[in-house]
């Protein structure tokens, strides 16, 4: 696991090279695990049925332990001597003042390549969601030692937190502070279908925040710049 967070910490701290959705996230960080020479075998979207969980235990996938009820597809896995650790990847992403070139021509219409993910209380949720998600994988199979979550963006409200009183308060990211152990809950006006569809849930475990600068140059119009949260599970 050391070594797996140096690699990703690495990764972010010595790429350069805008990226443009979590795909390129995805297979930029894969080859640079893969050509680091320290794992055995680098797989990408690990597929695990949520049948085989049932089958396997069916008490731990009750209520708020693990309300989700489809499969699971880890963005990154990694193996070494037997020994298997997942990541995670969450990007968010805010438009760019940057000249963006496609086929060595710069872009004449203004298009907005990188997209402004608005929903950032989701965007939360869901990094969290990642988190319980390696937890209860590590309680099925004890060869999975642990695993990363990890989070990019360029929306300050990120790190700065959302403001007080907010509906997803529960979920923040904000620098400092400390996520679980316990149910991550909606505010009380949260409206039905959002809870629905994103149900309240537990972590097993207290997650402290510490973001990190990505050596990605460029800014939003407001001058933010990219920075990346790392959760070692």
């Amino acid at each position: 696991m050391s070594q797996l967070r140096n690699d990703i910490d690495a990764f972010m701290r010595t790429n350069s090279d805008l990226l443009f959705n979590e795909c390129e996230l995805q297979i930029r960080l894969t080859n640079h695990l893969d050509n680091s020479g320290h794992y055995d075998k680098v797989y990408v979207e690990y597929a695990v049925p949520i049948k085989e969980l049932h089958q396997r235990n069916p008490a731990l996938l009750n209520g708020a332990s693990f309300p989700w009820k489809s499969n699971l597809y880890v963005d990154i896995v990694v193996e070494k001597d037997g020994k298997f650790a997942a990541v995670e990847l969450k990007y968010a992403t805010y438009p760019v003042n940057h000249t963006i070139t496609r086929f060595g021509q710069p872009l004449l219409s203004g298009s907005l390549i990188i997209k402004n993910q608005a929903a950032i209380d989701i965007k939360m949720y869901d990094y969290w969601k990642d988190v319980r998600r390696i937890e209860v994988l590590r309680q099925y199979y004890p060869t999975l030692v642990g695993g990363i979550a990890l989070l990019v963006t360029n929306t300050a409200t990120f790190w700065n937190g959302p403001r007080a009183g907010v509906n997803y308060a529960a979920f923040s990211t904000r620098q400092g502070s400390t996520v679980g152990p316990g149910v991550l809950s909606w505010g009380q006006k949260t409206a039905p279908k959002l809870v629905s569809d994103h149900p309240d849930f537990m972590l097993q475990n207290g997650y402290t925040c510490n973001w990190g600068n990505t050596a990605i140059p460029v800014l939003t119009l407001a001058g933010v710049p990219f920075r990346y949260l790392l959760t070692v599970i």
